[in-house]
């Protein structure tokens, strides 16, 4: 279940204009409710006929009034007037709610729209800032793995060349290789951090991965008395995929 965010609203508005318009404010006033709190109370569409109380179909829990049909009990801190048209001064008077009017509002507008860029840049710098410390942080990582990792797989390599195990030990060492390899994979993948990562397609039988998976898992599956049961199809399916991601 996501838990909603509530937010203490500073004020409350009552946008009036066509749909367009106050689609935009409501958009507007959305992207910038955690920084600037405005809550919409509702909206009085000029050009269209809509039924008191119907909901904005984009916007949730505000309401939508025709011009013909507003109540006059609506409460609001502030009305932003975006048509500008002498047949709602009457409402206006009737509503008795502060008005900011057609010059304001798109002067208004243009303030918060300007403060949303910023907010917006803003993010993106911070955002920026953590994928250059991330981007660090897996170089380091990368460096301090790489050496042992090598080492590590040197000499599992020394030991199968010697030609002289058992085949249960051969068949374990080539599973270490194969996990270095992947191990490997990932600090190259971690060491470019920050950039687009490369999928490396391939036409793969699901089944044969499938199988190679069981088999990584296997031995710590047998540790802990764990039975893997495998219902595959007859039929093996070819996917195009990167098999490293896939697995």
């Amino acid at each position: 279940m996501v838990k909603k965010t509530t937010y203490k609203y500073c004020f409350t508005v009552l946008l009036i204009g066509n749909n367009q318009i106050c689609w935009d404010f409501l958009k507007l006033f959305e992207d910038l409710t955690p920084d600037l709190r405005i809550k919409v109370a509702g909206v009085i569409i000029i050009q269209e006929k809509q039924g008191t109380g119907q909901k904005y179909p984009t916007i949730r829990d505000v309401p939508v009034y025709s011009f013909q049909n507003v109540p006059l009990d609506l409460e609001a801190d502030l009305i932003i007037d975006m048509a500008g048209k002498k047949e709602i001064d009457g409402l206006i008077k009737k509503l008795k709610i502060p008005v900011i009017n057609y010059e304001g509002a798109c002067f208004f507008y243009e303030i918060i729209n300007e403060l949303r860029n910023k907010i917006n840049f803003q993010r993106m710098l911070n955002y920026s800032q953590k994928l250059s410390l991330l981007a660090a942080i897996g170089h380091s990582l990368s460096d301090a793995l790489r050496n042992p990792l090598m080492a590590i797989g040197g000499f599992t390599k020394s030991i199968l060349e010697e030609g002289s195990l058992p085949a249960k030990t051969v068949e374990k060492a080539k599973v270490i290789l194969g996990e270095i390899s992947k191990m490997e994979s990932v600090l190259k993948e971690v060491s470019v951090l920050g950039k687009p990562p490369v999928l490396k397609k391939e036409m793969a039988h699901i089944h044969q991965i499938i199988e190679q998976v069981s088999e990584e898992f296997s031995l710590e599956c047998q540790k802990h008395n764990i039975n893997i049961v495998k219902d595959l199809e007859p039929q093996d399916i070819e996917m195009w995929v990167d098999v490293e991601l896939f697995k």
